[in-house]
């Protein structure tokens, strides 16, 4: 169902409400509106079916009505982050309707903080090292144009979304030589030079000359001898700057779930478990980041706003945390453990003994004094047991 037939489906106040929203709001922040609204009023028609499509919904909405909502939300199985949104949407729709006066009473308190589910905090989840490297392998011999794009999202640590979206002549070379791509508005509504490798450089190329090359598309003709539109087929120019650097055979860009596809079908031939196409941007991350890249340089990379955002997304894998935790260990031992150090010298504890009488005697003998020489000639006796006793064992 296209996001214009669910909006048809809603109540003539929804609709009014995304007309209103979409002047701000992205595209997509539209359709997360449009979903939440439908769940809302499907439970709605559940509840009073014999209401229509009209305001009276309004006046049966109070905080009772909303609990039980939410209540519904949660048996639908419907995740933390899922409810978590659907709640923050219709507290806006509420408050929208309130204004524009459908509402009688103030909704402000109807939805409160401590109904919004708490978020799970995700850890991100790299790609193992072994399996990083079988998958990078596999897809530097492909000739595939999706597989050669996972390669890129491996390479560069950019959405999908922005890669589908990178228009064919992307490449912009820098004052000292080097190349970057140019990742237009996504997400977050901002633009970004992410600088590239040599080999990164070429794969790009490649991918502009498998765009390019042997390209098609269809256009629409009316027919000399009657009224009907035909189509034929026009093969595309290769310095076409309207071609998508990720297009199939006839120049369209390439969707989603051809991605994800291409990345199922390539964990199966490089033999090694199922990851997502997400994952790579996660690999891309740690990998920097373990190699002493920092934050602030990954969070220009991955494009983020805040830094709390790279620290979710770039998390230190468990084997640095090993690592750096035996590593730890090791210097803790040298600074603490002074017992273990002597240990390791004291390697003859005999002639040790023996030096220690000898330096003993010699000290009797150069100032004798008869409370010292006492005190010297009690541990001269207790050294000598020692030393008997030493002889017996060893």
């Amino acid at each position: 169902m296209s996001d214009q037939t669910r909006r048809e489906s809603l109540p003539q106040e929804a609709q009014e409400f995304l007309n209103y929203a979409e002047v701000t709001f992205k595209k997509t922040t539209i359709s997360t509106y449009t979903t939440s609204l439908r769940k809302f009023y499907d439970f709605l028609k559940k509840k009073y079916p014999e209401h229509g499509q009209d305001e009276r919904y309004f006046k049966k909405i109070d905080r009772s009505l909303l609990e039980e909502w939410f209540r519904d939300l949660y048996r639908c199985g419907l995740g933390p982050a899922s409810r978590f949104l659907c709640l923050m949407n219709i507290r806006c729709y509420l408050s929208w309707a309130y204004d524009r006066s459908y509402m009688d009473q103030d909704p402000r308190g109807m939805i409160l903080a401590r109904d919004f589910p708490k978020k799970p905090d995700y850890l991100p989840k790299p790609i193992e090292p072994e399996h990083d490297k079988k998958l990078q392998q596999f897809l530097r011999t492909s000739k595939n144009i999706t597989e050669k794009g996972l390669l890129l999202l491996r390479y560069t640590g950019i959405r999908v979304g922005d890669l589908l979206n990178l228009p064919c002549d992307c490449l912009h070379q820098e004052e000292d030589g080097s190349y970057s791509i140019k990742v237009p508005l996504g997400k977050l509504n901002r633009e970004r030079f992410v600088p590239l490798t040599p080999e990164c450089t070429q794969l790009v190329r490649e991918l502009q000359y498998m765009t390019t090359s042997d390209k098609y598309t269809w256009e629409k003709t009316p027919c000399l001898e009657c009224e009907h539109i035909r189509y034929v087929k026009v093969k595309l120019e290769k310095d076409s700057k309207n071609l998508p650097l990720m297009a199939n055979r006839t120049g369209i860009a390439l969707s989603y779930s051809a991605m994800r596809s291409a990345m199922d079908r390539v964990c199966e031939n490089a033999d090694i478990p199922y990851y997502s196409v997400h994952q790579l941007r996660h690999t891309f991350a740690t990998s920097l980041l373990n190699a002493g890249a920092s934050l602030s340089t990954i969070m220009k990379l991955l494009g983020h706003r805040r830094i709390t955002m790279t620290l979710r997304y770039a998390t230190v894998t468990q084997e640095t945390i090993r690592k750096e935790y035996y590593a730890a260990i090791e210097k803790t031992k040298e600074q603490y453990e002074i017992t273990t150090a002597a240990e390791q010298q004291l390697t003859n504890p005999l002639s040790s003994i023996e030096d220690l009488i000898k330096i003993i005697e010699k000290k009797r003998q150069e100032n004798i004094k008869p409370q010292e020489d006492k005190k010297k000639l009690a541990l001269l006796k207790r050294l000598k047991r020692l030393e008997n006793d030493l002889k017996e064992i060893l």
